[in-house]
């Protein structure tokens, strides 16, 4: 299955480094994610970064990072500007986008989050987590269907909308796996186009791609039985049509 390519960053800066971006500490990663929540609750459409002493480059790195480890912030653009002092070549100002009005957010976010109560009540405590993971995975084969117009891209389309490209599949199992306590993220492969998710149970890592478990029979969305063929699979196991992802 094929997935829109990541939006290209839009850099203020004249010439971008040609060093690799470099890593910054933990805590100021934690401080600088808080910055970014903190900004995006309050629909604000700036931050100022600059306590954080980092590139433009970095900034933004960290802002798509975050943004990827948080499915619910569905409504904010992924193309982001970050000016920067011409002095000391560190960011300043992280500008953000929003994909509609506050309001129509606020509506959004409250039909997101009443699905996602109905989809984390077909699961329970007594339940191992591999099982969790299997119930959870049927249910997005079964409710959802690709989007064969390759523009349903957030766990808002497949949680809501019910449908998606393997953007969407992903970002909404990791989203709901997390939920209810089975730890999850989601990793892509550029060479493949594609994207799907890792879960952890008893501290081991399994690949799920509930999009490949997803059929489709001669183009069309009309089998809702599920497959298991890349449900719960080790990284060698996967690696048969599966690679080069991060």
């Amino acid at each position: 299955m094929t997935k829109t390519l990541k939006s290209i960053f839009v850099l203020l800066i004249a010439v971008v480094a040609m060093c690799s971006v470099s890593a910054y500490a933990a805590e100021e990663n934690t401080a600088l994610d808080a910055a970014f929540a903190n900004a995006i609750a309050s629909y604000d459409t700036t931050v100022d970064v600059t306590e954080f002493n980092m590139t433009a480059d970095e900034v933004m790195t960290a802002f798509l990072a975050y943004l990827d480890e948080t499915p619910r912030n569905f409504f904010v653009s992924k193309t982001v500007n970050c000016s920067y002092s011409t002095a000391t070549n560190k960011a300043k100002e992280l500008t953000i986008s929003y994909n509609d009005s506050p309001e129509a957010i606020n509506a959004k976010l409250a039909a997101f989050d009443a699905e996602v109560a109905n989809i984390t009540a077909l699961v329970d405590g007594s339940m191992a987590a591999e099982e969790k993971a299997k119930t959870i995975h049927d249910y997005f084969i079964e409710s959802c269907s690709y989007d064969l117009t390759y523009t349903a891209r957030t766990a808002y389309d497949a949680i809501v909308n019910k449908t998606g490209v393997c953007e969407a599949y992903s970002s909404a199992y990791q989203y709901v796996m997390n939920m209810i306590g089975v730890p999850c993220t989601t990793v892509s492969s550029d060479a493949m186009n594609h994207s799907w998710n890792v879960v952890e149970v008893n501290g081991v890592a399994y690949h799920v791609d509930v999009t490949w478990d997803d059929p489709l029979v001669d183009g069309a969305n009309t089998n809702t039985t599920p497959y298991y063929d890349n449900f719960m699979k080790s990284d060698a196991e996967i690696s048969v049509d599966h690679y080069a992802w991060s």
